[in-house]
C-alpha cells in the first residue's frame, strides 16, 4: 500500500486531523515532524497516511479549516 505524507502548518492541525480520521473513519495515520528533504519552508508537521485515503485526509482538513502546506510521496515528489 503506497504512503503519501501531508503536511500541515502545525503540530496542532495534524493532531486533530489524526484524531478525527481515526474516530470517525478508522483510518490510521502516523503523526510526526516534517522531514528536512520536502520543499516546505518552516517548521511543520505532518501526517504519513495511506494514499487511498487522500481524499478523505482533504476533507476532514476542508470541513474544519485547515490548510494543506502540501503533499507529498515518499521519495519527496509533489502531488
Amino acid at each position: 500500500m503506497e504512503q503519501i505524507i501531508v503536511v500541515f502548518s502545525s503540530i496542532t492541525s495534524a493532531t486533530g486531523v489524526k484524531n478525527h480520521l481515526s474516530k470517525k473513519y478508522k483510518i490510521q495515520s502516523k503523526l510526526r515532524q516534517t522531514p528536512k528533504n520536502l520543499a516546505i519552508a518552516g517548521c511543520s508537521y505532518c501526517l504519513v497516511v495511506a494514499e487511498k485515503d487522500l481524499d478523505t485526509v482533504k476533507k476532514v482538513a476542508r470541513d474544519n479549516g485547515l490548510t494543506l502546506k502540501g503533499i507529498f510521496r515518499n521519495d519527496g515528489t509533489r502531488i
